[in-house]
């Protein structure tokens, strides 16, 4: 299974469920393609040769991991994913047992958590396609798990069930050091959509202004912290353009989704809240960049769910304003989300696909192990 094939076949199947199931009240085969889907990407997934900047840097990595009699929680790695690994190395296995595991997790995780939250299944799939799946699978291992451990953890923080949200974030933070930002979300929790939300944007630009001094002093007290910060302020892809279009998918569009909704929609926007955070944190990119990106993604499967639903909600009303608005943030999605990575040639690092049973290595994904976010 070469090339673009074990890429396109999942989204013509997509397609198909979305022509079929999403704007119709069909259900016959409805779970059978989405079991479907689900057996398949994990195969893909599972099963993926050298695809992936940062795959390339864990099978490293696991070329000298410890198995579980040598196995200490002080690796190079949060000690939630190096046991996994461990428990991997003590049964002989390969850097692709490994894989398959967080296959399995990942896309179980996803294909639950679309399936709770709304009834355009199919749809929502194809903007995690579209938004964050790739890399979820393939570049940010560890912190993927940390990030649906967060979002099934969700509803705690809604409901201010203080003590289940914040043993879901210690256990985040076992499995991506990043998640201790979730911490401080709380502090967020009355956040609105009105017009003193700008007033909060322009406060936290200027405190993302006076981070960096700040990030400097941790050398002292938290030093792991500080290493990590400065090993991201290090890489080298990060530039004008790359941090624009960062703010435009996290700060830009999450706006106008939100605009159109008030002004045009008018209907119950799922996770309205998350909206609001990404805002803010992704107009931390424009000062600390690699950092505050790892901070997104803690949002991306709620957001990229919520505007799926909500442009299929467009698309299934009678109001041809509705439609038309759906159309319009549909292309507005596909432009700032779908390009991006073509722009950049960040596509090298997935494309062409090879798996286990017929290893082919391209030396272009190269230049991107140990250059990306691990």
């Amino acid at each position: 299974m070469q090339t673009v094939a074990a890429y396109i076949i999942p989204a013509i199947l997509t397609l198909l469920g979305i022509a079929q199931y999403d704007f119709s009240h069909h259900k016959k085969g409805k779970n059978f393609l989405w079991l479907t889907l689900y057996l398949y990407l994990i195969v893909v997934m599972g099963f993926r040769f050298e695809v992936g900047g940062d795959t390339l840097t864990y099978m490293s990595w696991f070329e000298w991991a410890r198995d579980l009699q040598h196995w200490t929680p002080t690796d190079i790695y949060e000690p939630g994913f190096t046991i996994i690994g461990a428990i991997v190395k003590s049964c002989n296995g390969e850097f692709y047992h490994l894989q398959l595991i967080h296959a399995v997790i990942l896309n179980t995780c996803i294909f639950i958590f679309i399936s709770q939250n709304t009834r355009y299944r199919f749809s929502a799939l194809l903007m995690a396609f579209l938004t964050y799946y790739i890399y979820f699978s393939t570049e940010v291992m560890r912190e993927s798990i940390a990030v649906f451990i967060f979002t099934f953890n969700y509803k705690s923080f809604l409901e201010r069930r203080w003590k289940t949200y914040y043993i879901g974030v210690v256990v985040c933070m076992f499995f991506h050091l990043s998640s201790s930002f979730l911490l401080l979300l709380p502090l967020l929790r009355n956040l609105k959509f009105n017009n003193r939300f700008l007033m909060v944007i322009v406060v936290a630009c200027c405190i993302f202004y006076v981070m960096n001094p700040i990030i400097s002093l941790l050398d002292s007290f938290v030093p792991i912290i500080a290493d990590k910060a400065k090993s991201y302020g290090r890489h080298t892809y990060v530039g004008y353009f790359w941090v624009g279009m960062r703010v435009i998918q996290f700060s830009v569009i999450p706006y106008f989704v939100l605009y159109l909704n008030k002004k045009h929609f008018k209907t119950e926007l799922k996770f309205e809240s998350v909206y609001l955070y990404m805002i803010i944190i992704g107009m931390g990119m424009i000062f600390i960049p690699i950092i505050f990106q790892r901070f997104t993604n803690y949002f991306y499967p709620m957001l990229s769910l919520s505007m799926a639903d909500l442009i299929c909600k467009g698309f299934s009303s009678l109001n041809i304003n509705k439609k038309c608005m759906s159309a319009v943030l549909s292309l507005v999605v596909c432009v700032g989300y779908g390009t991006y990575f073509i722009y950049l040639d960040f596509y090298e690092m997935w494309v062409p696909y090879s798996w286990v049973f017929n290893p082919i290595q391209y030396s272009e994904r190269y230049k991107f192990a140990n250059g990306g976010e691990k």
